[in-house]
């Protein structure tokens, strides 16, 4: 957040739902996630067919995954040592984060 209250973003990494799962490096390896930083993730999805897609785990439903890795310098163990969210539609990025100046 810088002195106005305003949340920056930093792209970490992108790519296609449609390709094969697989790691790609991040788009800048000197980024350092500190106490307090957010990581978010999104999917844009596009509907090309006459009817609702829903997210689900299903051919016939939408899903969208993207994973990061990360580590931790010290020799203390985390005590949350994962990160997740149950996704759409149960949350949202509006739901008790607080973010703002959401990148287009």
């Amino acid at each position: 957040m810088n002195e106005k209250g305003d949340d920056q973003w930093f792209l970490i990494g992108r790519r296609d739902p449609q390709l094969p799962q697989m790691f790609v490096p991040v788009k800048n390896n000197s980024l350092v996630i500190r106490q307090g930083d957010m990581v978010a993730a999104r999917c844009i999805l596009k509907n090309d067919e006459d009817r609702v897609i829903k997210m689900g785990p299903t051919g016939e439903d939408e899903m969208c995954n993207f994973y990061m890795m990360y580590w931790t310098d010290g020799d203390r163990i985390m005590n949350d040592n994962t990160c997740f969210s149950p996704g759409a539609p149960v949350y949202h990025w509006s739901s008790e984060a607080g973010l703002n100046h959401i990148p287009k």
